[in-house]
């Protein structure tokens, strides 16, 4: 077996102030049953959406919106939901000490813009793995570490691991966006974007996730630098972005990419940027194999797994990972997967559950490797 190391160039920006502290943050959920539900909470996140931080946004009926509110803006949030009729539930109380917990039993890790690479390098067929691209998604890339050394220390150990292994050639970023995940352990826990800097405003960092150049700036992306959503100045602005397609595009032969998010416990394809679906042949098999790989996951604990595509189970968002790797290289088995937990937690996940997560996400992603050996 062959391990190689192929480091992106990413600038990391470091940050000597005191982290910000989330003391009397609390998250609300408001679960709509109903299209003037809908409305409702439509009309209110544009009231408040520049004061709080949408950590599930509006979908459908029956799925919950979970809102991180600042102490201030509490009884604000609270007055204006029951003036709309909507039912509210705390969450969580205060997050703080969650993500105390989650600093007090985690190390930050080292890998700085690494893509790993397992396999002999003979040209075999590719599975793409890759988490981080949010940077305050901490459970996915504990996860990717977890399954590179399943990977590594279980060569000629374990039938399954060994057969895919000579079958296969796995490539594996566990940080894609770094300096953003830099900057939750010494700036804000919260935060999603790249760190980089914006023309004409003080805002900072692009949504990595909305910055590939497919449907760029369509539906389901922002144009406000501000908002965690912004797509950047341009398709592939962001150097984390850049150097990451450029590479993929020299590959040959990548059967399968998954870019791995949290949370929601979702597994989903192709389309992003519309309820469209792809063409039936690829859009069969995709599903088929999702459901396979969901069924997997959820026999290690129970865990249960929504499935479908990202514009049809959560929103559209356009200029995604998937969309890309689907639409312009060809890659059927491209998946976008939202990890545990659905909401108790949050982006505050303990790191009790880390190692669960990544067990049962390995079994899935066995069953997409054996699949396309």
């Amino acid at each position: 077996m062959n391990v190689r190391l192929l480091v992106l160039a990413t600038a990391i920006v470091l940050c000597s102030a005191e982290p910000r502290k989330y003391d009397g943050y609390k998250l609300l959920r408001i679960t709509p049953t109903n299209e003037n539900e809908i409305q409702m909470l439509t009309k209110l996140k544009s009231v408040i959406q520049d004061k709080v931080d949408f950590w599930k946004d509006i979908r459908a009926t029956g799925s919950p919106v979970d809102i991180m509110v600042p102490p201030q803006m509490v009884a604000t949030v609270l007055a204006i939901t029951k003036e709309y009729n909507l039912i509210v539930d705390i969450v969580i109380e205060d997050i703080q000490p969650l993500i105390d917990d989650q600093m007090r039993h985690s190390r930050e890790m080292s890998a700085k813009g690494i893509i790993i690479q397992l396999g002999s390098g003979r040209n075999k067929p590719i599975v793409w793995l890759e988490g981080g691209i949010h940077s305050r998604e901490w459970v996915s890339p504990a996860t990717m570490i977890y399954m590179t050394h399943e990977l590594v220390s279980n060569y000629k150990k374990d039938t399954d691991i060994t057969s895919m292994m000579d079958s296969l050639d796995f490539y594996i970023i566990p940080v894609f966006n770094v300096d953003g995940y830099h900057y939750t352990w010494n700036g804000d826990r919260m935060w999603r974007k790249t760190r980089s800097p914006n023309s004409g405003s003080s805002c900072v960092g692009t949504d990595p996730n909305r910055n590939w150049d497919w449907h760029w700036s369509e539906p389901g992306a922002s144009r406000f630098p501000c908002n965690d959503a912004y797509y950047g100045s341009s398709a592939f602005s962001e150097i984390e972005v850049k150097s990451v397609t450029d590479y993929m595009a020299s590959l040959k032969d990548i059967r399968v990419f998954i870019d791995f998010h949290a949370y929601s416990q979702m597994w989903m394809s192709t389309w992003s940027y519309t309820k469209d679906l792809p063409i039936s042949s690829d859009y069969n098999d995709q599903i088929n194999l999702q459901s396979k790989a969901v069924e997997a996951l959820t026999a290690v604990y129970g865990t249960k797994y929504t499935h479908g595509t990202v514009a049809n189970t959560i929103y559209e968002a356009s200029g995604s990972s998937i969309d890309w790797a689907y639409g312009k290289l060809g890659i059927k088995y491209s998946y976008a997967v939202e990890l545990r937990d659905t909401g108790l937690y949050g982006f505050t996940l303990p790191d009790r559950y880390i190692e669960p997560t990544a067990i049962e996400t390995f079994e899935a992603v066995k069953v997409i490797a054996k699949h396309v050996m």
